[in-house]
């Protein structure tokens, strides 16, 4: 093989640096066992409404992170290590969370679970070792959708923990949505439609209203926790161009938000690399907030 056919060979295997970078490294992600696995949340004996927590391995009340799951509205809790592990490597503690999915349980009833989730770590704050003042909720895609939402004070009382449920003020100190979906009108009317949201919906008289009422980008209201958004420039999914137009909403609300763009980014899975930079700026946005 000649030199000139090598240098060819080895160029052809170094990234297009317009190409976002594959992952790597994903041992420094994996998560260890659960301190406490498949927990119920709420009343019943639903598979779907348990949740896995995981313990901080520093001393004291720890700040602590929610985490719901994307997957269009389906899905599941596993697998979830690459958005957790950060969190406990940071001496947070983590709950990762599952809740009731269509086509058996539709809107609301993954909404009313992300809060009886929050509304359980509260109430075992103590034996948990959980900060209450120090909750944030945290969602990727459909999770940061319900992030959201479950974040809000005033929620309506079909979209709250049953009767557990009656605070007027959210009950989370902060939220972190990951490529969520903010604008659920437009994903449903966009072409091509995102069909699990009106999967998740369903078929229903009241569909238009119920849209509106589970949309973030129609719900923005004084007395939200502030909000990070970390959103790919180029996601097919959940545009860039919905989370812009939400930011500048919590703006004008004068509700505190981080706005992350990732260049070139699309819906998640981007490099280990990148998400350690994200991270930062996610720890350093809540330090500043009082919250490390």
């Amino acid at each position: 093989m000649t030199l000139s056919a090598l240098v060819a060979i080895l160029a052809s295997m170094i990234p297009d640096s317009n190409m976002e970078p594959r992952q790597t490294a994903q041992e420094h992600y994996l998560l260890p066992e659960p301190t406490r696995a498949n927990v119920q949340y709420k009343e019943g004996n639903n598979r779907r409404t348990v949740l896995d927590f995981y313990q901080a391995a520093k001393a004291g009340a720890r700040p602590t992170v929610i985490f719901l799951h994307g997957g269009g509205w389906r899905g599941s809790k596993a697998g979830r290590d690459k958005m957790l592990m950060p969190f406990l490597a940071h001496g947070w503690n983590v709950v990762n969370v599952e809740y009731r999915v269509p086509p058996r349980d539709r809107a609301p009833a993954s909404l009313v679970d992300a809060r009886c989730a929050i509304h359980w770590v509260r109430t075992h704050a103590k034996e948990l070792r959980v900060d209450p003042s120090k909750v944030i909720v945290s969602g990727s895609s459909a999770g940061g959708q319900l992030a959201l939402m479950a974040s809000l004070p005033n929620l309506p009382a079909a979209f709250r923990c049953e009767r557990n449920d009656h605070s007027t003020q959210s009950p989370v100190a902060g939220v972190i949505a990951w490529w969520g979906v903010v604008d659920l009108k437009a994903v449903i009317t966009k072409t091509p439609p995102l069909r699990s949201a009106r999967t998740w919906i369903g078929n229903r008289p009241d569909f238009d209203q119920m849209v509106t009422s589970l949309s973030p980008t129609e719900n923005i209201t004084r007395g939200m926790p502030p909000v990070v958004l970390v959103q790919g420039e180029r996601d097919p999914v959940a545009p860039l161009s919905h989370t812009i137009e939400f930011d500048r909403k919590l703006n004008a609300t004068s509700v505190p938000s981080k706005l992350i763009i990732v260049p070139r980014g699309r819906h998640g899975r981007f490099s280990v690399e990148r998400m350690q930079a994200i991270f930062k700026d996610v720890f350093d946005f809540f330090k500043a907030r009082g919250i490390g």
